[in-house]
């Protein structure tokens, strides 16, 4: 059996910093209009964060996911924070689905 190249286990080629640099200038400007001169969406209080735009698939997941799982009013914030930041990095106003989906299924979860 042969060992696969580099390039075979490295997948495709990842998106250049720069315009990694890019997006996350875009973003905290955004963030910067939104909260108020150098101010991010980690600095938000819980009002700010349940005031964010969430489009009806993005509430419907988190309502969800705060009933069925019991999370706590600061997990559900941290979720609403992480998605605020993930719609910004994407360029887009409201919180959808897809930047919910990726929050939740991103947030630390206690295991003692």
């Amino acid at each position: 059996m042969r060992q696969p190249s580099a390039a075979e286990i490295g997948g495709a080629p990842g998106e250049p910093s720069a315009a990694v640099r890019e997006r996350v200038r875009a973003a905290r400007e955004r963030q910067e209009r939104r909260l108020g001169s150098g101010r991010c969406n980690a600095e938000m209080t819980p009002a700010e964060a349940r005031d964010c735009a969430l489009g009806e698939g993005a509430s419907a997941l988190l309502a969800d996911l705060y009933a069925r799982q019991r999370l706590s009013g600061r997990a559900h914030d941290r979720a609403l924070r992480l998605a605020r930041t993930i719609a910004d990095l994407e360029g887009v106003e409201a919180i959808g689905e897809e930047q919910m989906a990726q929050a939740l299924q991103m947030r630390r979860r206690d295991h003692g």
